[in-house]
């Protein structure tokens, strides 16, 4: 039988407003369990590192819906009230990683999960060599290292490729090249909170067997160390690939609740201890 945090707890969600839909979902969804909620913009936070005292940092959990654009000072904010206690869904780890896709593609990959052909480099005398590697154009190119994530070019041929390259890499940015799926594509979408999916859509045409690849999503949730993610599957030339991981999913009505819910378990259990 689980064990439920049933005392009132005092949530603050890190986010720019309380009208984006996710956002005002959470806040029902703890306001209907009877729970504290606060909504405070991340990027507008003073951090006293030195400040004691429990009425400083009062809040329990702490769930951050933070844009893969996140500047460095709201992850500091994450981080700030993790290391004061709070229980955080995600952590500032899984959340820095997740701002850099080819980590989490690393972590995929290691742990047998299928994604697409995929190439990093650093000079663009291995274009020719990268371009084997992914087998065919287009091929779409992301800067790494580049501070906030940026959203990846697309090329169409061997020219336009040189071209991206040699102008990224002159800013001194390492790159990752993939194989690009057109948007015809078809892609699952699915929604984790604390190992279960609680949501699924599809893009485009439906991918076969949807409730087969349920497990998939939990492998990536879990290999990713994400409480609370999205996971893409989407239909290629290789078979089924996971194309992306967010840690920031939309949030429909039974998600957000099963994210409160989820929250009060970690918390009963860390209380039962």
């Amino acid at each position: 039988m689980g064990w439920r945090y049933v005392a009132a707890m005092n949530v603050l969600l890190l986010s720019k407003s309380q009208g984006i839909p996710s956002t005002r979902r959470l806040m029902q969804a703890a306001t209907a369990r009877g729970h504290q909620v606060t909504v405070l913009n991340p990027a507008d936070t003073l951090l006293d590192l030195t400040a004691s005292g429990a009425k400083i940092d009062p809040f329990q959990v702490v769930i951050p819906r933070l844009p893969r654009s996140t500047a460095g000072h709201a992850l500091l904010t994450v981080s700030h009230y993790e290391n004061r206690g709070a229980l955080c869904l995600n952590s500032v780890s899984t959340l820095q990683a997740a701002r850099g896709d080819a980590r989490w593609l690393q972590r995929l990959f290691s742990s047998g999960i299928s994604i697409l052909p995929t190439v990093m480099l650093h000079e663009v005398k291995h274009l020719k060599a990268a371009v084997k590697a992914i087998g065919s154009l287009p091929i779409q190119v992301t800067a790494l290292g580049a501070g906030d994530p940026a959203d990846p070019v697309v090329c169409e041929s061997e020219q336009s490729l040189e071209a991206v390259l040699e102008a990224l890499l002159a800013l001194g940015h390492s790159v990752m090249l993939q194989e690009h799926l057109r948007r015809s594509a078809r892609v699952l979408r699915q929604v984790v909170v604390g190992g279960t999916v609680t949501a699924r859509s599809t893009f485009k045409h439906a991918v076969e067997d949807l409730q087969a690849l349920v497990p998939l999503a939990l492998k990536v949730a879990e290999v990713c160390d994400l409480d609370v993610c999205s996971v893409d599957i989407s239909a290629s030339a290789h078979g089924l690939v996971v194309t992306q991981v967010n840690p920031c999913p939309v949030l429909d009505d039974a998600s957000a609740d099963a994210v409160m819910a989820f929250a009060e378990a970690r918390l009963g259990s860390q209380t039962r201890k």
